[in-house]
Formats: C-alpha cells, sequence, structure tokens
C-alpha cells in the first residue's frame, strides 16, 4: 500500500535563481505550505522560494552563501515559523516510523551518495556528488516499501516531483520530523491507554491540557516519559515564564505554547 502524508506543490527548483545551498530551507518551507494528502497545498512555488529565501539569507547572511543550514539552524526556523517537529533518531526504522504510522513529512540530511533515484536507476545528480550533503523532504512510502521524496536539486526530472528512493541506501545524518500547520486544526483524541496511564498515579490530575497532548503524542513516537506526578504549575525556567508538569521519567515545560519534554540525558522531545 502507498502511503502519501501531504500534497504538496510542483515542480520546485532550488536552483531556479542560481543559488545551490538552499535544500533545508526549501524543504522547511515545502511542508509549511504543504497541505493534507487529499486535499491542496496553502501556497505556491513562489511561496515556497520567498520564504526559503528570507530564511536561508537571515541564517546564513546571504542568499549566495555556501554554507548551507545547521540542525540547530533548522530548528530555529520551524520553531519562528510555530511548526511542532521531532528530532529522529538516525535510523530507517524511524523515518519509516514517522511516515507510516505518524503519518508527518521528514526532513531527510544524508550524502548525496545516499540518494538513489529508482526511476533513473541511479543517483540522480550529474555533478561530482561524493563530497556533499543534501537534504530532501520524505513525503511517504511507496507500495514497494521505499521512500517518496520531494527533491529540488533532482534536475534530471522534475525537481520537486514525488520521486521513488532506494529507503535501503539512505545514510542519514539527521531525521526531522514535522507536523504540519493543516493538523493543528484537527481535534486530538486520546487514547482510552493514553488516559489509563496518565490517571494511572493520581486520578485528580485534570486531563485534555496542552502539556498532556503533546505528552500524548511523544507516547506515540516510542518516547515514554511516564505518568504525571504533579499538576501543571507556574514556574521559571532558562530565566523564562513557564508552565511546568513533573513526569515519572522527565518532565515537560510549556513557554508560550512551545512544549518540550527533558529526561535525565536532556531534551528527548518537543511538539
Amino acid at each position: 500500500m502507498t502511503i502519501r502524508v501531504a500534497s504538496f506543490v510542483s515542480p520546485l527548483n532550488q536552483f531556479s535563481e542560481g543559488y545551490k545551498d538552499e535544500c533545508v530551507a526549501y524543504g522547511i518551507a515545502d511542508i509549511y505550505f504543504c497541505g493534507p494528502p487529499s486535499g491542496k497545498p496553502a501556497g505556491s512555488a513562489q511561496d515556497i522560494t520567498a520564504l526559503a529565501d528570507k530564511w536561508y539569507k537571515a541564517e546564513t547572511g546571504a542568499l549566495a552563501s555556501t554554507a548551507g543550514l545547521t540542525l540547530a539552524q533548522a530548528e530555529h526556523i520551524l520553531t519562528s515559523l510555530g511548526l511542532s517537529f521531532k528530532v529522529l533518531p538516525n535510523t530507517i526504522d524511524a523515518l519509516k516510523q514517522a511516515l507510516s504510522n505518524e503519518k508527518n513529512p521528514v526532513l531527510v540530511t544524508a550524502p548525496e551518495s545516499s540518494f538513489f533515484d529508482i526511476g533513473l536507476g541511479r543517483v540522480p545528480y550529474a555533478w561530482n556528488y561524493t563530497q556533499y550533503n543534501h537534504c530532501i523532504v520524505a513525503s511517504g512510502v511507496s507500495a514497494s516499501g521505499n521512500l517518496l521524496v520531494r527533491d529540488y536539486a533532482n534536475v534530471e526530472t522534475t525537481p520537486g516531483a514525488e520521486r521513488e528512493y532506494d529507503i535501503s541506501k539512505i545514510r542519514p545524518i539527521s531525521l526531522i520530523a514535522v507536523i504540519p500547520r493543516w493538523k493543528k486544526n484537527q481535534p486530538f483524541t486520546f487514547s482510552t491507554e493514553e488516559i489509563q496511564e496518565w490517571i494511572e498515579l493520581d486520578r485528580s490530575i485534570p486531563q485534555n491540557t496542552g502539556l498532556m497532548e503533546s505528552w500524548a503524542k511523544a507516547r506515540r513516537a516510542g518516547y515514554f516519559l511516564g505518568s504525571p506526578t504533579s499538576w501543571e504549575h507556574k514556574g521559571i525556567f532558562q530565566g523564562k515564564p513557564a508552565i511546568l508538569q513533573s513526569y515519572q521519567f522527565a518532565f515537560g515545560v510549556d513557554i508560550e505554547g512551545q512544549h518540550t519534554f527533558y529526561d535525565a540525558r536532556g531534551y528527548v522531545w518537543r511538539g
């Protein structure tokens, strides 16, 4: 069965203005304007290009910069745009889960040499790609189990069109699952198991709070934070007013609607 997690604009060429290193910015902007799988994108190729240019220039200082974007810069752009996201383990299993179970698009950064276009029968770049990394958007899973992608540098075909890449060859450097804007308009429903775990230690702790929803989303992604051990309460976190809540294995922080959960090792989930 083929899985598509969103609808996207096509064509979309990151080289249309002559700049070459905006792949991360293009991916973020593309997801920002994507629509439901059975619907339509919320913007045009011009909208996506303008947003990518704006943020790439803001982060690097110049559109012609060859610096690319770091993981921290990508996270900063996503947060600034109000997009919830999760940094995944760099494994193919985590990538498949985000697409098949959570059905969210994923920013995939990997060596260009590991992107193999099945339709072309080769790596889809005409230059010496062995020294470069690249970012594409994973947009689904094909019936054969391979990756459906959006690649704005694949000018051997129609750039930004849906392509099938060999999932077994990809060597992820970073994976960021992004929750599209249109999903925020859908009501969130807690499962029976989530409610039971939430009230396991204290049935009086309120349900249907903002942190509970993010807690449940983390749980669905495989991050089990444990039952809450405190009510939500106001406090200060890293010098900022925040809403805090403790759990068996972590604690949650809400700063102006941005939810982050931490365990003993540090940050584990943002959404």
